[in-house]
């Protein structure tokens, strides 16, 4: 039994061979939490409270970034995955690629930055909903 306010972070880990956990992923139905897993081995339940980890590569508030012609970021979240995320310059969205192999997000410079002060946010939400976010103010 868990606490209501926990049953949507709950999910299945597998425990590797380093004492690790795993995502098997999972979904709290009917007081009960499902999986499908595809590989025999240790399971265990756990909860996932934690946010994303987002990391600036080449920025940071305050810098002047007129010498660049991208800006990125490494994300990573330890247990349920990256779920999405979500980059906006002066408040418009802006595409931002995602290198999943090195869990890094680059934007490459567009009509959205503007000369002068710019504010960029990031936001990153794992499988669970933790949410992280990330704020500079650039000068392009």
């Amino acid at each position: 039994s868990l606490p209501l306010g926990l049953q949507d972070k709950a999910l299945i880990a597998k425990i590797n061979e380093e004492d690790e956990f795993e995502s098997a992923g999972g979904e709290w139905v009917d007081g009960v939490i499902k999986s499908r897993i595809r590989e025999f081995g240790n399971y265990c339940i756990v909860i996932d409270t934690t946010s994303p980890e987002i990391k600036a590569m080449n920025i940071k508030d305050q810098k002047n970034i007129k010498d660049q012609q991208t800006i990125k970021i490494k994300i990573s979240d330890e247990l349920s995955g990256i779920n999405n995320y979500d980059g906006t310059l002066n408040g418009q969205w802006i595409l931002m690629e995602y290198d999943i192999k090195n869990n890094l997000l680059i934007y490459h410079f567009d009509k959205h930055l503007n000369p002068g002060s710019n504010n960029f946010e990031l936001k990153v939400t794992d499988k669970k909903g933790n949410q992280a976010n990330y704020k500079a103010e650039l000068t392009y």
